[in-house]
């Protein structure tokens, strides 16, 4: 400021708007990633992450209870579930990219092999690979898979979300030189936002329910 004084009365008035926009548009910024941080870190998307996961055990159960009626005891075991729906896709891909491009996944018409084990199909080949496919693409199975991938959407963006950056530290730096009050209590919100961030995705990596006594948003204006 004393500098921007001295260009002021050494009538240089351009330098000194020059450098006052600067510190505007870094005040600004400074705003304007406080208000991100407070958004992802609101009580509504706290609130949705969990229901995510919720949604998502509930729909994994009911996925569950299509399998045991679709498959017969006597297929192996884990059949329908994760690692089992991994190795179906791939198979989807080596068959559509390599084994028969062009057609459609999986290939049960005359002539057709497994492409697996790469047999002949015989009737009851047929009959299981066509059941497997629409245990696939079932409602529930793609329902299942969206809940799924919106939950580690959001669970990401908390582990994933930056509460501060240099950027930032460097402006509350300077607000400091002339608003040491406001830069405090910046300061002391975005270290209460960071605490309830970590808790959040502590909790969601951990797999737990989230306690009472997490630290609570804290809100920070700049004006």
């Amino acid at each position: 400021m004393e500098k921007a004084l001295q260009d002021l009365q050494a009538n240089n008035p351009d330098k000194l708007i020059a450098q006052l926009n600067i510190r505007a548009s870094r005040v600004r910024a400074l705003g304007e990633h406080l208000s991100r941080v407070e958004s992802a870190l609101s009580d509504v998307e706290v609130a949705a992450v969990f229901d995510a996961r919720k949604e998502g055990r509930r729909k994994s159960e009911e996925a569950k209870r299509l399998r045991e009626v679709t498959f017969p005891q006597s297929l192996l075991s884990g059949t329908g579930g994760e690692q089992w729906k991994a190795m179906w896709e791939s198979s989807r891909v080596f068959s559509e990219q390599q084994a028969y491009p062009g057609k459609v996944f999986p290939v049960t018409e005359d002539g057709s092999k497994c492409v697996l084990c790469q047999q002949d199909l015989d009737h009851a080949a047929v009959h299981r690979l066509r059941q497997f496919e629409e245990f696939i693409t079932s409602t529930t199975e793609r329902e299942l898979r969206q809940l799924r991938e919106d939950f580690v959407r959001r669970r990401n963006a908390f582990a994933s979300l930056k509460t501060t950056t240099e950027a930032v530290g460097e402006t509350i730096k300077e607000l400091r030189l002339e608003h040491d009050s406001k830069a405090e209590i910046i300061n002391t919100a975005i270290a209460q936002n960071e605490k309830r961030r970590a808790t959040v995705a502590a909790v969601l990596t951990e797999d737990k329910d989230l306690d009472e006594d997490c630290p609570p948003l804290a809100l920070a204006s700049i004006t």
